[in-house]
């Protein structure tokens, strides 16, 4: 079975302030962070494709620095369309785009944050090579920290066992027709990511732990630290 990696850059970046673009174009090291993010994914074996689903005000910039950066991938290793209002209908319209590309409605996905641009190899290679044994798998990483339950936001109602919370981030890997059978069963979409939705009908999502390394850059301080790890050169960490 494909294995396609669609990569979700089509959020507006509202958390990051008074920006003039979204948060995956803006720069360390001189490249867009949806770059560094695209780069991990060109050097893992049994990717078939990458698709980036790209907010359509932004398509064509994206397309540009895909041909400036990745000579010659674009339209053959790499493609580009257009996301949704949402993560779950941006993910719908990549499997749209992608049936239409493979011609075939069964396939699996690696979907990832275009804003975690520090994704191991390693973790990627897991969700390769496990997709097909395991028909939905979450990326999870440790907390470091007590988590604590409020039910009014006003005084603990809880401290539940830290060593049972995970902390979900990205990639997250599924098969493509089982996704758009469950999102066509639900009357509008109120989940975060896809796990939310499968999560809703008892699927079982299996767990790849990932590095602490692999950070989501949504707040001016996020930026500043990605900048600061490629500056000491400690991605992988």
């Amino acid at each position: 079975m494909k294995n396609i990696a669609v990569i979700l850059a089509g959020g507006v970046g509202n958390r990051m302030g008074n920006i003039d673009k979204p948060k995956q174009f803006l720069k360390i090291a001189n490249k867009d962070i949806f770059i560094h993010t695209v780069s991990r994914f060109l050097f893992v074996k049994n990717i078939d494709a990458i698709v980036i689903a790209s907010h359509k005000k932004w398509k064509n910039y994206v397309i540009e620095e895909i041909k400036n950066n990745f000579p010659g991938k674009i339209d053959k290793t790499i493609f580009v369309c257009e996301g949704g209002i949402n993560r779950n209908k941006t993910i719908l319209n990549s499997i749209d785009f992608s049936e239409k590309l493979l011609k075939t409605k069964d396939f699996n996905l690696i979907t990832h944050d275009s804003v975690r641009p520090f994704v191991s190899y390693e973790t990627i290679q897991k969700h390769v090579d496990l997709i097909s044994k395991h028909e939905i798998l979450d990326t999870v990483v440790t907390s470091d920290n007590t988590i604590v339950f409020s039910e009014d936001g006003k005084v603990i109602t809880s401290i539940p066992e830290r060593k049972k919370m995970l902390q979900g981030v990205t990639p997250q890997s599924f098969n493509s027709s089982e996704f758009k059978k469950l999102y066509n069963k639900v009357e509008g979409d109120n989940f975060t990511d896809a796990c939310g939705l499968f999560s809703h009908f008892g699927k079982k999502i299996h767990l790849i732990y990932g590095k602490k390394s692999n950070i989501k850059i949504t707040t001016p301080y996020d930026l500043r630290l990605a900048r600061a790890i490629v500056e000491i050169g400690n991605e992988d960490d």
